[in-house]
């Protein structure tokens, strides 16, 4: 089936759920690679051109790069950033800064235009399992195994506010577009909607039965897209809580 949706920007999306996936390229091989140890993590560059990085070895580095996708060459080395693997990693929507989370429970902002050590933002008690940057790339939402989500203002690198109220592990989350909305997948098995601004809890969204990770598509009707374990990806309409497709 299909599934059109409409963009703030006046573009409209349309998906075709039969599509097939078809292999374009790979980046490395047995014998040679730009990474030294397991990919842990990936983001798109706006453009499409690059691929952020993360990689590493458990307990001993977590490494980041930025490569072209066209070639496989690396555009930017970064190095051993963590002293544990990188767990997600998110380039901002200006395309200045990538934000890492790693097992060692630290958030580190690194320049994409200019050589200077990383930023460090620490509050976190257990593994950095999600980072989020708001569309202004003046906040970033970061998600952890400790059960809590963190708002965290990028400038003094202090967290604003600390949300709590999961029943386990916050294992993935997105800024919904614009908006103060922070759209969290738990262990718990719920999505929930959080309002950054005060720490209020929007709604609950029920639906799989292991919601491990989730996403946002921010048009003129906010959709949210979460799936697991199970194999089943749900998605709803966010501002009522709606089921609109499930995949399988």
């Amino acid at each position: 089936g299909f599934l059109c949706e409409t963009l703030e920007d006046g573009r409209a999306l349309v998906w075709d759920w039969g599509n097939r996936w078809v292999l374009e390229r790979t980046i490395g091989n047995a014998n040679e690679s730009p990474f030294s140890d397991r990919v842990t993590a990936l983001d798109w560059s706006q453009d499409g051109q690059h691929l952020i990085v993360g990689s590493g070895a458990p307990s001993r580095f977590g490494e980041l790069k930025m490569i072209r996708v066209a070639d496989g060459g690396i555009a930017k080395d970064w190095g051993q950033v963590h002293s544990d693997s990188i767990l997600v990693a998110k380039l901002s929507p200006d395309g200045l800064t990538v934000a890492t989370g790693a097992a060692a429970k630290l958030i580190r902002l690194h320049r994409v235009d200019a050589d200077v050590p990383p930023r460090t933002l620490e509050g976190h008690t257990h593994h950095v399992l999600g980072v989020t940057w708001h569309d202004d790339s003046h906040w970033i939402a970061s998600a952890s195994a400790d059960n809590t989500i963190k708002i965290w203002d990028v400038e003094s690198g202090s967290a604003t506010r600390t949300i709590p109220g999961f029943g386990k592990e916050v294992t993935a989350l997105a800024f919904v577009g614009r908006t103060n909305q922070v759209v969290s997948s738990s262990a718990d098995r719920q999505v929930r909607v959080h309002d950054a601004s005060n720490g209020s809890q929007v709604r609950v969204i029920g639906g799989p039965g292991e919601a491990v990770y989730c996403s946002v598509v921010a048009g003129k009707v906010p959709m949210a897209f979460a799936g697991g374990q199970d194999g089943v990806l749900w998605i709803w309409q966010l501002d009522n809580g709606q089921v609109l497709q499930q995949l399988k």
